[in-house]
Formats: C-alpha cells, structure tokens, sequence
C-alpha cells in the first residue's frame, strides 16, 4: 500500500507542472497507467524513463528522485531477471541512503525499501552478499528500536530480520527473531489471521531443525488455521504446512495421523500421470555392509503404486546393479508417503509408477 500511494502522490505533483515538462509528465503518466494496469513489462519500461528524466529535472539527492528509484527498482524485482540483478541492488543502496538522509535513519518509510533490497542481494549474489545482508539487519534493528513496543509493525520488522538472519546462515538467530515476531503476533490477532499463520510456520521449520518435533507439530497445525480459506489465496502456503505435517509426523513415527494430511494434500493437487511424482516423505535406503566392505556403488530401479491413503504398494525391482541393493532399497520405498490419486473427489490407487534410487560411498 505504501508504493501505491507514493505513485499516486507522486502523479498529483507531476500533473501540475508545466508544459515544458510534458516528456517527463508523459513518462510517469504511462508508467502509472502500467501499475493500475498490471502490464509489468511496461512498468519497467516507463518506470525506468521517468526514474532518468526525473533525476535530469530534480538532481539526484531529491525526494522525488528517489521515490521514482524504489518505483523502478520494486518493477524490476517483480520481474526477477537476472540481468538486472545489480541493477537493483544497486537501486535499493541509492534509495535507503536517500532516505536516511531525508527521514532519519530509524524512519518506519524505510522499512520496505529494507525489504526489497534483501530480495535484490539475494538475486544478486554479489561477492558482498553477507556484508550487505547484514547492513539489513542493522538498519531494521535501528528502526525496531523505534516503533512502539509490542506492536504489528515490531513484529513485522523482527520477521524480515529473522528472515535475513537466515540467508546468512545464522539458524539460531533467526530462531530468536521468529519467536518475538510469533509472541507478538499470537498476543493481538485472531488464530485464523493470515499473518499469525506465517509466523507459526516459521516457528515449526525452527523446531523441526532443532527435532523438537512435538512443538513443530503445534505450530504446523496452528499455522494451518491461518492458511485454510475458501478463497484459496493462502493454497501454497497450506500446501506447504500440510506436507512439513506428514514429515513431522512420520518422524514422531505417527504415520496414520499423517493419512489426514497426505490425503488432505491429494485433493487438492492435481494428478498429473506423466509428472514426476515427488515424496511428501522419505526416508533413505541403508547402505549395504557387503556392499562398503567391497568398495561397490550401486543402483535400483523399482517400480510402485500409491495407495489411496499416500502408501507406497506392490514394490518390485525393474533392475539393479548389484543384489545387494535390491532389499535395502524396497525397505526404504516401503515408508514413503506420497499425495494419492483423486478422480471424482474419491482417492483412489495409482497406476505404476518408476524410482530409481542410487547408492554412493563418500569419500
């Protein structure tokens, strides 16, 4: 909401101007009309003439300069090219030094260009990557210190920065972050709001990693209350919760109450024959003693059914390498969970499918 009310703001000062800055007017005119529009392709196209044009009319230390930076450099993120990946980085370094300069760097405005500008960094890759990401994280701690205590918009902030923690690797960190954004969030919205959702999520892939499987449970069901709508808007996000579930569960060694989900995740995902079919849990083969002692790497292909409850059926090798393979890998396939088949709202069993599972020694 924020970038469409700058656009908007924005537009209102440019229609005043005169006639001599009709190029410019026209640039910005076309680029908003791309933005209401949902063309994206010229959205970057015009964003990029008005952000040139303005900077030749306003200088480029002016607000309105770096307004028209964010609306280019937002474009061009939604548009995920890699060629452009510099480019936005470099956008977003222009505009948050703008912005500190102009607001202060604890100004709650530069919260969102903070934003985009770790999802530029982590498109990007740059060989500055970690000392950029972390420029991210000291600028949103400075603004979190600011906001009111206990708030939504202290909540959102520690969710960003506990997201940010995790693309340098620091899992123990983000985990601490997740848990004053979950605190907050559960303390002041209702448990089938969207963002209480997320945050439960996060806090389940945190205590999946730390094999608390119990409180990721918890979380994982909780996060589905705030996934589960009508509409469908949150669809990957239920998706995505009910297949960490199953893992969950099948670890907790509580696969018929992971039947609920593994069907549940059946329904509504279409079957396609010809797909590769992936595991909603797997476990892997054990690597045959013989087999280490005599120094052999080896392969299996096998071909299954999914039953109408996610379980894999009617096992039988295709082919192998080596014998010793064979049993190891159908032991393994056997505790596989797959998403069933549906035809007629009714789960029903797959036809055979193929897997092929290959066995390396490490050196």
């Amino acid at each position: 909401m924020r970038v469409i009310i700058l656009f908007l703001t924005l537009l209102a000062s440019v229609n005043a101007y005169s006639q001599s800055d009709l190029t410019f007017s026209q640039a910005y005119q076309k680029f908003n009309q791309a933005y209401q529009a949902n063309n994206l392709s010229e959205r970057i196209k015009y964003g990029k003439i008005a952000y040139e044009l303005g900077i030749e009319k306003y200088g480029e230390k002016a607000k309105t300069s770096y307004v028209l930076a964010l609306n280019w450099a937002v474009s061009l993120v939604e548009e995920n090219n890699r060629k452009s990946a510099r480019k936005r980085v470099e956008l977003f370094q222009y505009v948050i030094e703008g912005y500190k300069t102009i607001y202060g760097q604890d100004s709650e405005k530069l919260i969102e260009p903070y934003i985009y500008y770790k999802q530029a960094i982590v498109a990007a890759r740059p060989k500055e990557k970690r000392q950029y990401l972390q420029s991210v994280i000291s600028g949103l701690e400075v603004i979190n210190k600011k906001v009111e205590q206990g708030s939504l918009t202290q909540a959102y902030i520690a969710q960003v920065i506990a997201d940010t923690y995790g693309k340098i690797g620091d899992a123990q960190t983000a985990g601490e972050w997740y848990q004053s954004s979950y605190d907050i969030y559960k303390e002041q919205l209702p448990e089938n709001d969207y963002r209480l959702g997320i945050a439960a999520f996060n806090m389940g892939k945190s205590s999946l990693r730390q094999r608390s499987f119990y409180e990721a449970k918890q979380y994982f069901e909780q996060a589905l209350l705030g996934f589960i709508s009508e509409d469908g808007r949150n669809h990957k996000y239920e998706l995505s919760t009910r297949a960490f579930l199953v893992s969950t569960l099948e670890k907790m060694g509580d696969s018929d109450e992971a039947t609920e989900h593994v069907v549940a995740l059946g329904k509504i995902t279409p079957w396609k024959p010809n797909q590769r079919h992936q595991p909603l849990y797997r476990v892997q083969p054990r690597y045959p003693r013989k087999a280490l002692d005599k120094g052999i790497d080896g392969w299996v292909a096998l071909s299954f059914t999914i039953s109408p409850t996610g379980n894999v059926e009617d096992i039988d090798v295709v082919e192998s390498s080596n014998r010793l393979f064979e049993k190891p890998s159908k032991d393994a396939l056997a505790k596989w969970r797959y998403a069933p088949k549906f035809v007629d709202g009714k789960a029903v069993k797959s036809e055979k499918l193929n897997v092929r599972l290959d066995f390396k020694r490490h050196n």
